[in-house]
């Protein structure tokens, strides 16, 4: 089977992957000089690893996180796990009430969440209304 559109793949925005690698060098550099140098204390070690880890936990997140639109539907990739919603499971997009904000669309299956870091969210918003036919219905 031919595939009749190529598929659009909507990632985070370079602001917010490239804050959260910096802080992850950052945190590690820190790691590195204290243990260098010799100049903080052993307890200080476990609150460096703590900001590593979690900022190594951004950095897979934010740098593998895209919605892939293509003729079937959109999914969704994350770093374990791929998504898929078919365009006729769609039923709502709306405004996100979460306080990172952006689309929240429901499907028949749960729904997902486009918030602000997705570089062309509202071109991906509107991809998502058009060919899911969510068109509003005038009357």
């Amino acid at each position: 089977m031919r595939r009749l559109r190529t598929a659009e793949e909507f990632r985070a925005n370079w602001g917010i992957r490239l804050t959260v690698l910096l802080a992850l060098l950052m945190w590690m550099s820190v790691g590195l000089a204290g243990a260098a140098f010799g100049s903080l204390p052993p307890q200080a070690f476990a609150s460096i690893a703590f900001f590593v880890l979690f900022f190594s936990g951004f950095v897979a997140y934010y740098w593998s996180m895209a919605y892939v639109v293509d003729e079937y539907g959109v999914t969704y990739r994350g770093v374990s796990e791929f998504i898929h919603f078919p365009w006729e499971e769609i039923e709502n997009v709306r405004d996100s009430e979460l306080p990172l904000g952006g689309y929240y669309v429901t499907t028949k299956a749960g729904g997902f969440v486009l918030n602000k870091f997705v570089r062309g969210r509202e071109e991906l918003r509107d991809l998502i209304i058009a060919r899911a036919g969510l068109f509003p219905v005038t009357t």
